[in-house]
This record gives C-alpha cells, structure tokens and sequence, in this order.
C-alpha cells in the first residue's frame, strides 16, 4: 500500500487486491464481495477491536484457564470399578 495524494484531512492510498481483500478480511483477492470502487473500509474499527483483545489478552487467559478447571469438574465420574477375586466370584 502506498500514499499517492492528500486532501485536506484524508490521504489516497494505491493498494493491491490482495491488500483490499487482507484488509476486509479475505487470504486472497480471488472470489466475490472482495471489495469495489466506493467501498469503505473501517480501518480505525479493526485495529480497535484487535487493540482491545489484545489488551485484555491476560484476562482472557485467566478466563481459559477458568473455563478448563470448570470444565475438569464437570467431566463424567466413571463408576466405581470393584476388583473380585476368585473367591468372590463363586
């Protein structure tokens, strides 16, 4: 991607498809709705969403490991496994 002009409070961007398609969330520019003349790309959004994860990646840890313990408890008990003897079994 490159800066080819400004205006007042924007820049022009000369972008690939490849880059589009990265950017609205796409691996490559091959396929449909990968982006058009006119189209908007809320930029400033994705990079708050993915900043805020990424600040909050410690308590989403501790949520894991939360989730993982809790998980452990709820798991099923197997039934009571008794060894007979022979002597039992008669």
């Amino acid at each position: 991607m490159k800066i080819i002009g400004e205006s007042e409070d924007n820049f022009i961007l000369e972008a690939d498809k490849r880059e589009v398609a990265n950017l609205i969330g796409y691996y490559s520019e091959y396929g449909e709705n990968r982006g058009k003349v006119g189209d908007e790309i809320a930029v400033s959004k994705m990079f708050r969403q993915l900043y805020d994860l990424a600040a909050q990646d410690r308590e989403i840890q501790n949520m894991r490991e939360s989730l993982i313990k809790a998980y452990r408890y709820l798991e099923l008990v197997a039934p009571l496994k008794i060894k007979l003897d022979k002597k039992d079994k008669d």
